[in-house]
């Protein structure tokens, strides 16, 4: 970054182009890389100005922006702008001067000094110059000016040097042309001719105040509507600086500066706002900026912003020019950097249920996921398509996005569908789904399979994924049969019809739930029985009863008729019969009246329905005609037939209402929305206007009274407001005076008449308001009358004006008389303005460090506003607002414009901000985490309320002075204190990044299967926590494991509380448990036969079984002829022979018979189900 300034050198008035490198640094963090690049390619630095200002005089360009006004004595220089500026817009011109070295005032002493410099504002062009030695003022007229006066020439001279503001070229002092006397001024040298360069700034406000500053302390303040005064409404004058030189002399010069200058916060990026700050200068206001952002984009804010969209170097131009003219022009590069390149990657995808991705981002340096994601870290993913977007910043801190898709199907969930339970003879089909794979237990690898025979089957089948389920069914096969219902199917409303199931099922179910082998239905629908025979074998069957609907007539034509009129009725086509109420039997009957009138028919099938009607006679309607049935000649009347669907008037109009404007008998006949017809008719009046008559005109004099009187009508209203035929009036002048004349009938007529009058007026004005001891003249103004005229004043004066010193309030009286002795008197009040008066007080006594009080007042009193008030000799203006550091004492001084003053005094004290640390017990934890918080004061203590705000979402506050507080969410949180002294000082402090929250892990699972056999006990545990890092898993069987999602094999039947214990990096745990039930496997086997004979192989009979509770066991054994020859409630689940049946029977030694025998076992499962089994066995000897 450049930052280019003019130097003014004193003893040349040059001005030289300075690159300050140093204030460079200081202002940007990129301006090394700038420089660089201005090395690299060459910085365009420069300026350019033209003449902007005519020369006048013996002014001469100094070069540089400077001009010399006077070089040596006799002179007389100006130099003017050459554009005029608006006065009824504010601006603000700032220059340094010069005055020279030369200081005395003893002339013809050769180092006596010269006369000064003025700025001037004038409408007269640029080639002028002043003559004369008047500070190079006198004799521009008209001009407004602001003289620097080096010289005392005159004895209203002060001795020193001596600024003031004087108009129309006469730069005494003391007279009426003095504007703003010198001693109104403030901070101007004594001795400006020091050599020294001085500035000078002029601001103009529209409404008609200047401000002259000097060596910037306000001088000089003043308040005048001089484009009225001065310039005679001329809003567009001249500018510029002149002075002079008499027997001595002086180098007097003025000098403009301009700088352009400008700064960025940094390099961009592309598609980032570029923002560029101004910091041209100028010794006058800067109106143009022109901006060339090096990419075909231009501005002229001052303080614009910019997009670039292509990446690159780019040379920035701005052009600043300011109210004088000059303009200046300085060139820095800035560099766009390319956005990276970002990928969002995904270690596999799509992924099944359960299983975790990898996400990692491509293209840049650094990555930021959304969703809580951490870049090149597992985690689980949510169900479904889920979007994941991902940040990435490259070196250069330029960002770009990317998105990925992860998608997690769900495991497929086959459902086995198909007849579970068929009959002896037949087959089922089932079928687990459309599936990619499937696998069938025992057998099959389609997506059906056919079963002859009962039993449990499952499949486990893989879908287009890769994703895997399972499902599993249990098939029962029974004997199947084929009831047959019978019945009459179709029947009509009202009727009955029996349906039959047939004959030699045991039970019946209707889906009625009737259970017997017949029933009635009367409602058409579906219906099912199913029937079941002695060997619970079930058949259904259904069949559907069809109701037909009864017809439904619908009666058509006019139920609504007028009077002496009649309808015709019609019941619809399509009917086998009709009979109506009249005794009709056709489809239609006419010539009906108003009454009751109903129709039956019958259809095809014989079925019948009926409906009736209303037929009903309406009444004609009546209008009424409404509307002033009079009016007056000229005029007009609405007359209104009312609210109807049509009319027709006797004038063959057809709208509701018409406008009548002649005498006569109107009628109207309407039409209602039944069609039904009325008529009415009115009488309507035209009545004649009044004539009317004011009399003729009169003549009269001034005071008399004259009477008029108005003829024509009854009732007179006069625009005097007299409601009367006859009224007196006196009027001062020449007058015209209207009356308006009515009748009985309402109607009006107007007439005038004029009244002729002369005199002689007198006017003294408005009453006076002055100051006290201020000279008044009083001038009796006359009008009218014949000279001469004479004048007698309560002072005794004869002239037309009198003078007065006015020290006290008096009222003045003046009568006059002419030639012809006609008089008039009038009078005066002059009164002095009351005492000054000026109260002041302030918004706050008692402040906090950096906050402001505002100093205001009431001032009354004196000739009213406009009032000054200084503060430390400065003009301000109230309200004032100051920003004390420490507590201070504030004096101000009213001024009235006839010079009073009133001094008022306020202190006003300043309490510091409280400044303080605060820290805590713990920096970083696992949520829940309980943190104490303590607050360290260092200024403005003691405190009175504290405020903290833990800015977690649950929004955590306390309005203790060392809180607890229990952080419960994971993340990284700001802790904020607002503390208030007892002064009532208050801060707050935010300190970022106090406490690190870890984030909770969150431990799930679910155990597939969760309740198994022992013989099938492999148990596969899908992980489904959140957040977790390390996974330990207790299996409750003496075993454990650490991985993600394990398999595990229970070797024994029992339930199993299963623990895993998820953790992360930081230590924060989560622990959760779930029941394994690991079941016994059931099973039951019985011999057919056995040959008890002693060889000790097959000598017994006994059942063998796993799971059998031997405390509920019972063994029975039947002979041929079902008489029970053995019992036994012994078993032994080692040695279940030993309880077994040894071909005897029992309570014997009897053998039986080889043969077939029966067999029931009952007994209870370890899981408290009862079972019976049955069976025949054969004894063989």
């Amino acid at each position: 970054m450049t930052n280019c300034f003019y130097n003014k050198q004193t003893a040349f008035r040059k001005r030289q182009l300075i690159c300050n490198l140093a204030s460079i640094i200081a202002k940007s963090n990129i301006v090394m890389k700038q420089l660089f690049f201005g090395l690299l390619f060459g910085l365009s630095i420069g300026f350019s100005y033209s003449q902007q200002f005519d020369i006048a005089g013996a002014a001469t360009d100094a070069g540089g922006l400077c001009y010399n006004l006077t070089t040596t004595t006799g002179q007389s220089g100006a130099v003017w702008n050459q554009n005029t500026i608006d006065l009824t817009q504010p601006f603000d011109i700032s220059v340094t001067l010069n005055f020279g070295n030369n200081d005395a005032d003893n002339y013809p002493d050769p180092l006596c000094g010269a006369d000064g410099i003025s700025f001037i504002l004038q409408p007269n062009g640029t080639g002028i110059s002043s003559t004369g030695a008047g500070v190079g003022f006198e004799w521009i007229v008209p001009s407004f000016g602001v003289l620097m006066d080096t010289y005392s020439a005159n004895p209203t001279d002060p001795l020193g040097d001596h600024i003031s503001i004087h108009q129309n070229g006469d730069p005494l002092h003391g007279t009426a042309n003095e504007l703003m006397p010198h001693t109104s001024a403030v901070g101007f040298p004594y001795n400006v001719e020091d050599g020294a360069d001085h500035t000078f700034r002029f601001v103009w406000t529209p409404g008609g105040t200047a401000q002259v500053y000097f060596d910037g302390v306000l001088s000089l303040t003043y308040t005048g509507d001089i484009v009225t005064n001065i310039f005679g409404g001329n809003t567009h004058v001249f500018w510029g600086f002149s002075s002079s030189t008499g027997g001595c002399w002086n180098i007097q010069t003025v000098c403009f500066d301009i700088m352009a200058d400008f700064i960025t916060a940094s390099d961009a990026c592309v598609n980032e706002t570029v923002s560029f700050t101004d910091q041209s200068q100028s010794t006058t206001a800067i109106t143009t900026w022109n901006w060339n952002f090096g990419d075909g984009s231009t501005s002229t804010l001052q303080n614009p912003s910019h997009t670039y969209t292509v990446s690159g170097i780019y040379n920035v131009t701005l052009e600043v020019i300011d109210m004088g003219g000059f303009s200046l022009t300085t060139t820095i590069p800035i560099e766009i950097f390319a956005l990276p390149s970002v990928t969002a990657n995904a270690n596999e995808n799509p992924l099944c249920e359960g299983q975790q991705v990898i996400l990692s981002g491509g293209g840049a340096a650094t990555y930021i996921w959304d969703g809580g994601v951490t870049n090149g870290t597992a985690f689980l993913p949510a169900m479904g398509t889920t979007e994941y977007n991902v940040t990435g910043t490259d070196a250069n801190g330029c960002t770009n996005t990317s998105t990925i898709d992860i998608i997690v199907n769900s495991n497929p969930s086959p459902d086995i569908t198909g007849i579970l339970d068929f009959c002896t003879g037949s087959n089922t089909t089932l079928d687990a789904g459309s599936f990619s794979t499937y696998a069938w237990s025992p057998s099959g690898t389609t997506q059906t399979i056919t079963l002859t025979t009962g039993g449990n089957y499952s499949v486990t089948v893989t879908d287009i994924n890769g994703c895997t389920g399972t499902d599993l069914v249990t098939v029962t096969q029974n004997t199947g049969l084929s009831p047959s219902i019978s019945g009459t199917l179709n029947i009509c409303p009202g009727n009955t019809t029996t349906l039959n199931a047939g004959s030699g099922y045991a039970l019946y179910y209707w889906s009625t739930t009737d259970v017997s082998q017949t029933i009635d239905v009367v409602v058409a629908g579906t219906y099912s029985v199913t029937v079941s025979d002695a060997n619970g074998c079930t058949g259904n069957a259904s069949v559907t009863v069809n109701v037909f609907s009864n017809p439904s007539p619908v009666i058509t034509g006019d139920t609504q008729i007028c009077p002496g009129t009649t309808t015709t009725l019609d019941a619809g086509a399509g009917f086998a019969a009709y009979l109506w109420s009249t005794t009709d039997m056709t489809q239609s009957v006419s010539e009906l009246s108003s009454g009751n009138y109903s129709v039956t028919v019958a259809d095809a099938n014989g079925c019948t329905g009926t409906n009736n009607i209303i037929v009903t006679e309406l009444t004609n309607p009546v209008p009424v005609i409404t509307g002033n049935p009079e009016f007056c000649a000229g005029s007009s009347a609405i007359i209104n037939a009312g609210l109807f669907t049509s009319y027709i008037w006797s004038t063959s109009q057809v709208t509701q209402s018409i406008t009548v404007t002649t005498s006569g008998i109107y009628s109207v006949t309407v039409t209602d929305a039944n069609g039904c017809t009325g008529t009415d008719n009115i009488s309507i009046t035209a009545n004649p206007l009044p004539v009317v008559s004011a009399g003729p005109d009169q003549s009269a004099c001034n005071g008399a009274s004259i009477n008029l009187t108005a003829s024509g009508g009854n009732f007179y209203l006069w625009n005097t407001g007299d409601p009367t035929a006859t009224i007196t009036v006196s009027p001062s002048s020449t007058t015209t005076f209207y009356v308006t004349v009515t009748d009985l009938n309402g109607c009006t007529g107007t007439d005038n008449v004029t009244v002729n009058i002369g005199d002689i007026y007198l006017d003294l004005g408005s009453d006076r308001l002055v100051c006290k001891g201020e000279s008044v003249i009083l001038t009796a103004s006359v009008s009218m009358g014949t000279l001469p005229i004479s004048y007698i004043w309560s002072t005794g004066g004869t002239s037309a004006s009198i003078g007065l010193d006015v020290d006290s309030d008096a009222t003045y009286f003046v009568t006059i008389v002419d030639a012809t002795g006609c008089s008039a008197t009038d009078q005066v009040s002059v009164e002095t303005h009351p005492e000054l008066s000026f109260n002041l007080f302030v918004s706050e006594n008692e402040i906090c460090e950096g906050e402001t009080v505002s100093f205001n007042g009431n001032i009354t009193g004196g000739p009213g506003a406009p009032y000054y008030v200084f503060h430390d000799e400065n003009i301000v203006a109230l309200p004032y607002t100051v920003s004390p550091a420490t507590g201070n004492t504030y004096t101000f001084t009213a001024q009235d414009l006839c010079g009073q003053e009133v001094e008022q005094t306020i202190a006003v004290t300043v309490n510091p901000i409280p400044q303080f640390t605060i820290q805590s017990d713990i920096s970083a934890s696992c949520p829940p985490a309980e943190i104490s918080f303590s607050a360290n004061p260092e200024t403005g203590s003691p405190y009175s309320s504290y405020t903290w705000s833990f800015n977690d979402p649950n929004h955590g506050f306390s309005n203790s002075s060392d809180p607890t507080y229990n952080f419960e969410e994971a993340g990284v949180f700001d802790v904020s204190l607002a503390v208030t002294s007892t002064k009532g000082c208050s801060n707050t402090i935010v300190f970022e990044d106090l406490i690190t929250i870890y984030q909770q892990p969150t431990a799930n699972f679910f155990p597939d299967p969760q309740i198994t056999s022992f013989v099938n006990a492999d148990v596969y545990f899908g992980n489904y926590s959140a957040f977790g890092d390390y996974f330990y898993w207790d299996f409750r069987d003496g075993d454990s494991s650490t991985a993600a999602s394990p398999m595990h094999h229970f070797d024994d039947i029992g339930l199993y509380n299963v623990e895993l214990v998820v953790s992360t990096i930081h230590g924060c745990t989560d622990t959760v448990y779930q029941l394994i039930e690991i079941t016994d496997e059931y099973t039951f086997f019985a011999p057919d036969a056995f040959t008890p004979n002693g060889d000790q192989l097959n000598d017994k009979f006994f059942v063998t079984g796993n799971g059998i509770d031997p405390s509920t066991f019972t063994m029975l054994i039947y002979d041929r002829w079902g008489e029970l020859i053995y019992e036994t409630n012994e078993y032994d689940i080692n040695e279940p022979s030993l309880s077994g049946w040894d071909g005897k029977v029992q309570g014997s030694r009897k053998l039986s018979e080889t043969g077939v025998y029966t067999w029931l076992v009952m007994f209870r499962h370890n899981n408290g189900i009862m079972h019976e089994y049955s069976g025949a066995v054969t004894v063989m000897w």
